[in-house]
C-alpha cells in the first residue's frame, strides 16, 4: 500500500507528512527542490505537464503507482484521522493505526466488490448514523479514498 499525499505551492506547510512521516508526497518537478527543503517524507516529483489540476495529478499518481500497490490519496492539509464514539467524544489515531485501518478498508472493499473506499470529514457525531458506518451509495471525496490496485479507475479530466 503507498499512501501518497499530493500538494501544490506548500512546500513548507505540508500538515499530513507531519501526520504521517512515511507517506509519500507528491509535488510538480518545478517545485520539487523546495519541498525537500521543507519535508523529510519521500518525495515524488510528477511531470509539470502532467500536474495543471487536481484530476491530472491524481491521475498521474495512480497510474505511476497503482500497478505496484493499493493507494491511498489525500489533502496535504491533514492535521489527523480520528473516529467518534457514541456518548463517550472523539478520539484520534496514531500513524501507525491509521496504515492498519487502510489495509482493513482495502481488504473490505475487495470483500464487497468495490474500487474505492474514502472517510467522512465531519468532526460532529450528530451527522453520523452509529448503526450504519458504512455507505455503499455516498460519493467518496478527495480529502482520504483509497484506490484498489486491480481496477481501471481514473478521473474526470
Amino acid at each position: 500500500m503507498k499512501i501518497c499525499v499530493l500538494s501544490y505551492k506548500r512546500a513548507d506547510e505540508v500538515i499530513t507528512g507531519r501526520y504521517l512521516p512515511a507517506a509519500t508526497i507528491v509535488v510538480p518537478e518545478s517545485q520539487e527542490v523546495e519541498y525537500r527543503q521543507y519535508n523529510k517524507n519521500p518525495i515524488v516529483a510528477c511531470p509539470d505537464a502532467e500536474d495543471g489540476n487536481i484530476s491530472k495529478k491524481r491521475n498521474w499518481t495512480i497510474k505511476h503507482f497503482k500497478d505496484k500497490e493499493d493507494i491511498v490519496l489525500m489533502d496535504d492539509d491533514i492535521r489527523q484521522i480520528g473516529y467518534n464514539e457514541d456518548g463517550t467524544g472523539s478520539f484520534r489515531i496514531s500513524p501507525k493505526r491509521f496504515e492498519e485501518f487502510c489495509l482493513i478498508a482495502f481488504n473490505m472493499c475487495r470483500e464487497l466488490g468495490t474500487i474505492l473506499w474514502g472517510l467522512n470529514q465531519n468532526f460532529d457525531p450528530l451527522n453520523y448514523k452509529s448503526y450504519s458506518p458504512f455507505s455503499l451509495t455516498s460519493c467518496v471525496l478527495g480529502p482520504v479514498m483509497g484506490i484498489c490496485k486491480e481496477n481501471d479507475f481514473l478521473f474526470d479530466e
